[in-house]
């Protein structure tokens, strides 16, 4: 068993080297791949977060108040941040991010705004024409790969060889992405470009563990892993709460 453990972690180490849009794994080892890989996330992830929650990073970039999200969470109380945090919230962000990630098609047209999520967040960019501007130009491109998909062939086996041979690309860029949109949980006083995406290194992790699971074992068990995840995440919350 426990070679059977080191094994799967040996396995998730060499697919974040050279990423595959891959077969699916046997649904016999489905279950011991993800009982194997939930502690990881979880002891990274917690690791992570204590690293950052008490870094001199949070007096450098001014954030004030660690603890609103955690207190947001606790004025749901159990029941709706359960089925907020834990069961909704997971469905629509693995459908919104990573769903795609075995279509070649989607993988190519979601690109353009993958980049500018990443631009515009981890730039701190808040003016409306500008943020009008990238999402404008993300969604030309989009069109542009779409009809170019759709109506020549040369674009199609074009892009195709290049999505095979940079297949890493598009999985990272995913895992970015799902980071840096949970920086909006941050009340950030002293925005410096780029750093602040430190404090998102366990979203991030989460993230290509979320997108190793999604490739090899399926939508339906990412899914059920990222809502595992925050439930486990949101019983010391409230259990801190308990007098």
């Amino acid at each position: 068993m426990r070679l059977q453990v080191i094994y799967i972690y040996i396995s998730f180490i060499r697919y974040l080297k050279k990423p595959v849009c891959t077969k699916q794994t046997l649904s016999t080892e489905k279950f011991k791949i993800f009982i194997c890989l939930l502690p990881l996330a979880l002891f990274v992830d917690f690791g992570l977060d204590f690293f950052t929650n008490n870094h001199w990073l949070m007096n450098v970039l001014k954030i004030s108040d660690i603890g609103a999200q955690e207190n947001e969470f606790y004025k749901l109380g159990f029941g709706l941040a359960i089925l907020t945090v834990g069961i909704i919230g997971p469905i629509l962000e693995e459908l919104i991010g990573r769903s795609y990630l075995n279509n070649f098609y989607w993988n190519n047209g979601l690109i353009p705004i993958n980049v500018s999520i990443i631009f515009l967040i981890l730039l701190n960019v808040k003016e409306i024409p500008i943020i009008i501007t990238t999402v404008i130009i993300a969604l030309f491109f989009c069109l542009i790969i779409y009809l170019g998909l759709k109506k020549s062939n040369l674009i199609k086996v074009t892009l195709l060889k290049f999505y095979s041979k940079n297949f890493t690309v598009y999985f990272y860029l995913s895992s970015i992405s799902f980071g840096v949109i949970h920086l909006t949980n941050f009340a950030i006083g002293n925005f410096i470009p780029f750093l602040p995406i430190i404090l998102v290194l366990s979203q991030i992790f989460a993230g290509l563990i979320l997108g190793y699971i999604r490739l090899i074992l399926g939508l339906r068990w990412s899914i059920a892993f990222h809502s595992l995840h925050n439930i486990i995440f949101l019983i010391p919350l409230f259990l801190k709460h308990l007098k």
